[in-house]
């Protein structure tokens, strides 16, 4: 079978594309430097496999024994262990948005403070009940 000459062009244009998506991309990123299994700089494969497995809590608690208290388990995923680091992405003020695991927790068409990705709305609502909530408020409403 002969393959034309447009073919041949596609098929090396698409393992040009593929060898800079899977090679040149991770090592320009400029977290190439965060540790962790070798697959998973390039793909999240790795991460799926080990959630497949169901081991993925597990092998996550040895990366982090090997490798530090950041590590990187797919392209564009990282695990921390650190408490500071805990204070910096979850504190108030934080300007990480939440990842689309949070919406796990919302009820299908439904709203939730909790759930919400938005930076914003949820800086916004959260002032509207935690009043409510303080130490003084509850203090108060349990004597």
């Amino acid at each position: 079978m002969e393959l034309s000459v447009p073919i041949l062009v596609l098929l090396f244009a698409l393992l040009v594309t593929l060898g800079r998506v899977l090679c040149v991309a991770p090592l320009r990123s400029p977290l190439h430097t965060v540790r962790g299994p070798f697959f998973a700089k390039f793909t999240d494969g790795w991460y799926f496999w080990q959630v497949w497995k169901r081991s993925f809590q597990h092998v996550n608690q040895e990366l982090h024994q090997k490798y530090g208290s950041i590590v990187r388990y797919g392209p564009n995923r990282y695990s921390f262990d650190d408490p500071e680091a805990a204070k910096i992405i979850y504190g108030l003020g934080s300007h990480f948005p939440k990842s689309s695991w949070y919406s796990t927790w919302a009820s299908p068409g439904s709203w939730a403070i909790f759930s919400d990705q938005s930076i914003k709305r949820h800086n916004q609502n959260r002032k509207l009940y935690q009043a409510t909530y303080s130490m003084s408020s509850l203090v108060t409403s349990l004597s």
